[in-house]
């Protein structure tokens, strides 16, 4: 067995580990995060906010694009120097933060301004490469056994939970006692 062989052989249950912990933490902030914005985005100021930055020309709404979600590259090695440092649990909680914060804030801004943007014969370009890339990468990691008992695993406890607390929820309410004098 070549040295090659022997790396793959070490490195793949990790990576893979990473690779699906990463799908399905970006599958759920996907989920949650525009429900929680369209919440946000009830609010006059937030409102507001997305009409003047809809208005915005192809490059300035690039640039607003962009900076926010650059921004949190450095509390992301921030993150990585509080691991390096020992604080492994702070950075990990600093790293899923940010990945959250910038995740949501990303779909937020493209959702906004995607249509400015899709000016951009460039953009439209990179954007088509980049989504064909991430969707050969879910689709590979879907296709692995391992993913799919993960996912049937949690299906199941999910069912479980909801059957478990089902009469929690829906609760008929009981008139209130009479008095039988």
């Amino acid at each position: 067995m070549s040295f090659r062989q022997i790396l793959k052989r070490i490195l793949t249950p990790p990576l893979f580990v990473l690779a699906a912990a990463y799908v399905l933490f970006e599958d759920t902030i996907l989920h949650w995060a525009p429900l929680a914005m369209r919440e946000i985005t009830r609010w006059r100021v937030v409102a507001w906010l997305e009409s003047k930055m809809a208005q915005l020309p192809p490059y300035p709404a690039l640039l607003l694009f962009v900076v926010p979600i650059a921004l949190l590259f450095p509390v992301k090695l921030l993150a990585l120097w509080f691991i390096a440092a020992g604080h492994a649990i702070t950075g990990l909680i600093i790293i899923l933060l940010a990945k959250t914060l910038s995740t949501a804030l990303g779909a937020w801004l493209y959702r906004v301004l995607r249509p400015t943007l899709g000016t951009l014969p460039w953009f439209v370009k990179i954007e088509t490469w980049v989504f064909a890339w991430r969707d050969r990468l879910y689709a590979y990691v879907r296709s692995l056994r391992a993913w799919q008992a993960m996912t049937a695993g949690i299906a199941k406890a999910k069912a479980w939970l909801r059957r478990r607390f089902a009469g929690l929820r829906r609760r008929p309410k009981e008139p209130p006692p009479t008095d039988p004098i």
